[in-house]
């Protein structure tokens, strides 16, 4: 998870995706989710800021900025594979069934 997602915020993949989401989507979400046999946390303590200073290095900083700049984001955390899908079926409640076609060409220029 941790070397996907910095890479992710290195590349800017994850900035242009954000940004992609909220041009057509009301509530855009970025689901963080842990593997089921690992801790339920994105790094060590010693990868966030020691001080209360934005760090370039610190992911915490990286999410509060992402958060700060395309602010419809809503951030998910999930312990797992079966907490997500819980999570999914939390969400999708009372909603209609999303039609495929049409999701598969937004943001397609």
């Amino acid at each position: 998870l941790t070397n996907l997602i910095l890479a992710s915020f290195g590349s800017g993949r994850l900035y242009q995706q954000a940004l992609s989401m909220s041009k057509h989507y009301k509530h855009p979400v970025l689901l963080i989710e842990f593997s089921g046999d690992k801790a339920f946390a994105l790094q060590g303590a010693e990868d966030w800021s020691s001080d209360n200073d934005v760090s370039s290095r610190a992911l915490g900083s990286k999410l509060a900025l992402l958060t700060i700049h395309v602010p419809q984001l809503r951030v998910i955390w999930s312990r797992s594979t079966a907490a997500t899908a819980e999570i999914f079926s939390q969400l999708k409640s009372n909603q209609e069934e999303p039609n495929m076609e049409m999701a598969a060409v937004v943001g397609l220029p």
